[in-house]
C-alpha cells in the first residue's frame, strides 16, 4: 500500500477546509471577517411577560421591542428563561434569527436585512463605512438607535479617532 493509500484511509471523514481558506483570502484582501450573531425571539409558555423574572428586562436585546409574551434575548440569556419555563412546567417557542446592527447609524437589523448587511461588510474593505439604507445617515445625526443602544460603537467614529 503506498503512502497516498494509507493516508486516505486514516482520514475518509476530513473535509477541504474552505472557510478557512475563504477568511484567509477576506484577511488577505483587507476584509475584516464577520461572525454570525444570533438573536432568539422567546415566547414563554408558563411564565407570561407580565411575570417574567426580573433579570429579563436588564439583559433583553435593545433597539428590539417586545410583544405581547415574547422577548428578543441572546442566545444565553434565552437558553436560561427557556430552562425557567421548563421548570415551571411550560415549553416555550423559540425563533432564531440573524442580527446584525448598521455601523453607520446603529439601527439593529434582523433576519434577510441582517444577512445582507454581513454581505456588504464582507463585500469590500469599507464596507463597514457603506449606508444600510435611504435613511441612515439621517437617523445616524438624530442619534435614535444609539440612544437606545448606547454600548452599540459606530463605525465612522471610531475611525475618526484612529
Amino acid at each position: 500500500m503506498s503512502l497516498e493509500a494509507a493516508v486516505c484511509l486514516r482520514s475518509p471523514n476530513r473535509k477541504p477546509r474552505y472557510r478557512a481558506r475563504h477568511r484567509q483570502e477576506m484577511k488577505d484582501a483587507g476584509i475584516v471577517p464577520t461572525k454570525r450573531q444570533w438573536a432568539w425571539n422567546v415566547r414563554p409558555q408558563v411564565l407570561k411577560l407580565l411575570l417574567l423574572p426580573s433579570w429579563v428586562q436588564g439583559v433583553r436585546i435593545r433597539g428590539l421591542g417586545w410583544s405581547a409574551g415574547s422577548v428578543w434575548l441572546w442566545q444565553v440569556d434565552a437558553r436560561r428563561l427557556i430552562r425557567e419555563d421548563r421548570r415551571a412546567g411550560g415549553r416555550a417557542v423559540v425563533v432564531r434569527t440573524e442580527l446584525r446592527h448598521c455601523p453607520q447609524c446603529a439601527r439593529p437589523l434582523v433576519g434577510a436585512e441582517a444577512e445582507k448587511r454581513r454581505l456588504l461588510n464582507e463585500s469590500c474593505p469599507d464596507g463597514v463605512l457603506l449606508p444600510c439604507g435611504g435613511n441612515c445617515a439621517r437617523e445616524r445625526e438624530l442619534g435614535v438607535w444609539r440612544t437606545l443602544n448606547p454600548h452599540y460603537r459606530l463605525a465612522r467614529r471610531s475611525r475618526e479617532v484612529a
